[in-house]
């Protein structure tokens, strides 16, 4: 009788120590990637903008966010047609270089769909706002190359 009662014990301690653990998954699940560096604040406060700037800056982002989402599917195909080329047995090299020409073509719109982005920010803030636009772009452009590396 008094195994059994230790059996029954160890078993419940070893439930709430499973409970403890999985609780601790969650609660400290790691950032997304690339967000690590960035700052908690939103970005309305870090700018100090105001609601209409804020208003403009959302609907900015809006874009610049659907462009990234629908410019990254046709990239990813690109990237996808270019490296199962490796696995043709003697891949067409003018296709090759088509494809190549094609994806740097794509990041160059990647690039100047997000500098043009940050041209309309700037223009939508006032110029004592400046030095807090100067630290949101440092943060950003840091979170942008660290999500590369």
């Amino acid at each position: 009788m008094k195994q059994n009662q230790f059996y029954k014990y160890c078993a419940i301690i070893l439930f709430i120590f499973n409970l403890a653990l999985i609780s601790f998954f969650f609660i400290a699940k790691p950032p997304p990637p690339g967000l690590k560096n960035r700052q908690a604040k939103p970005v309305h406060e870090v700018m100090n903008l105001n609601k209409e700037q804020f208003k403009t800056f959302k609907k900015s982002a809006r874009v610049h966010m659907k462009f990234m989402s629908e410019f990254d599917k046709g990239h990813n195909e690109l990237l996808e047609k270019y490296f199962r080329m490796i696995l043709e047995e003697n891949p067409n090299q003018a296709e090759k270089d088509a494809l190549l020409n094609a994806l740097l073509a794509s990041e160059k719109k990647k690039i100047e769909a997000t500098y043009k982005h940050f041209e309309e920010v700037k223009m939508m803030i006032k110029p004592e706002q400046m030095p807090s636009y100067h630290q949101f772009l440092e943060e950003i452009l840091s979170d942008i190359v660290l999500a590369q590396k």
